[in-house]
């Protein structure tokens, strides 16, 4: 016990600057309390520390964001998240056949069938399809597993949250409320509004206020030669109550593009928007998985029967013809058929059109960089890691009756 109030009583006699700095936070008479630490702020000190030592090398902010979107993207995203996905889609390709089968069988059990006759006529496609997808999933996650290369691993998530962290520095840095966060969680904070709507208060944004002539002329100073000089320092006043206005970096105001000088204001010329939106469309459009024909079912190995009597009685030349695919066009030639998913794609990339109109441009400048860097990344793994496709059911020979023709 003694011991113990000996122990105690030391600590009270540190010197003075380590005494101060630990009880820092119990002071009473500071004027400004200490700044508490946020969720958010740990999630960005990462990103805003290396934006910063690559902007303190030397270079604007126009070369600094796409430097460190290419680095991030290139190097670490690469290395923990895009080369160990794609090793294990190929260990995955292989077990498409088996995980397939094993979904069949449980979509074609006695009770689930029985489960699926409860439901509308309407509804039972639909409802097969969705239990099919999930059966799969879950048996290509569980095969995985044995061969060390799950479905569902936290890697994933890895490059959405690199890009959701850096382009959170960045608008904390340009004191914007506009982002690709906060864009991402309007939905969810419209829900809540609508269904609680006393619990989050609408604040009106506050009125821009003009220089007044008292602060001009405490700004102003006149030197013995006459000449006038105005410190900028003292009229850059923060938005009272603004929750990042510690963070605000006046330097982006005046490194940035010749036709978009601030960057913490949205492009006035549409032309950053416009190529992200082109950006996204193009690495939708000219994925390598488009045009590839689908993985054929097992219904689909038997033959086709030949039903019109031209057919039967064609010869084998003028079958090849009537058999022959409708001809493509040029652009068809080079972009494939698009299914479904890329169509959501595209217009989902018109829609980042009209939100990047209120971001800032020095998100954009992070963003359209990053988005370049995984097209050409997915290119490469394409190139040096390519997926084999899923083993086919084997298709019976075509028997065609052949007529016999004698030319004198």
């Amino acid at each position: 016990m003694l011991a113990s109030r000996a122990a105690r009583a030391s600590l009270f006699h540190l010197p003075p600057p380590l005494r101060v700095a630990t009880y820092h936070q119990s002071r009473a008479f500071s004027a400004s309390a200490p700044r508490n630490f946020t969720l958010v702020d740990i999630a960005v000190a990462g990103p805003s520390a290396l934006v910063d030592s690559l902007h303190n090398t030397g270079l604007p902010w126009y070369a600094t964001l796409p430097t460190a979107a290419v680095l991030v993207r290139g190097v670490l995203v690469y290395y923990l998240s895009a080369l160990p996905a794609r090793r294990a889609a190929r260990v995955q390709a292989n077990l498409v056949p088996l995980a397939s089968a094993r979904t069949l069988h449980k979509l074609n059990d006695a009770n689930a069938q029985a489960r699926l006759q409860k439901l509308p006529p309407s509804l039972r496609p639909l409802s097969r399809m969705i239990r099919g997808y999930w059966f799969r999933s879950l048996e290509l996650h569980k095969l995985g597993k044995l061969f060390g290369a799950p479905r569902f691993h936290p890697r994933g998530i890895l490059n959405f949250g690199m890009l959701i962290a850096f382009t959170e520095a960045i608008r904390i840095k340009c004191g914007s409320r506009e982002g690709l966060l906060p864009l991402v969680l309007s939905p969810f904070e419209w829900v809540a509004m609508q269904t609680m709507p006393g619990q989050f208060p609408t604040v009106a944004p506050p009125e821009p206020s003009g220089l007044g002539e008292e602060q001009l002329q405490a700004a102003t100073t006149v030197s013995e030669d006459g000449m006038t000089s105005i410190d900028l320092s003292q009229l850059r006043v923060a938005q009272p109550g603004h929750a990042h206005s510690a963070h605000l970096d006046p330097t982006l105001t005046d490194e940035g593009l010749f036709w978009c000088l601030d960057l913490t204001a949205p492009d006035p010329t549409f032309l950053l928007p416009t190529l992200l939106s082109l950006t996204m469309a193009a690495n939708i459009i000219f994925r390598p998985t488009a045009g590839k024909p689908k993985a054929s079912s097992p219904a689909a190995a038997t033959p086709r029967a030949l039903t019109t009597s031209e057919e039967q009685i064609a010869s084998p030349e003028a079958r090849k013809i009537l058999q022959a695919p409708p001809a493509q066009g040029i652009l068809s030639r080079y972009i494939g058929p698009m299914n479904f998913g890329q169509r959501i794609g595209l217009c989902i990339s018109i829609v980042f059109f009209f939100a990047a109109l209120k971001m800032p441009a020095a998100i954009l400048l992070y963003f359209i960089p990053s988005m370049i860097m995984g097209g050409l990344q997915r290119m490469w793994l394409d190139r040096k890691v390519p997926i084999t496709p899923p083993i086919q059911p084997c298709r019976r020979p075509l028997r065609f009756k052949v007529r016999k023709e004698w030319v004198d």
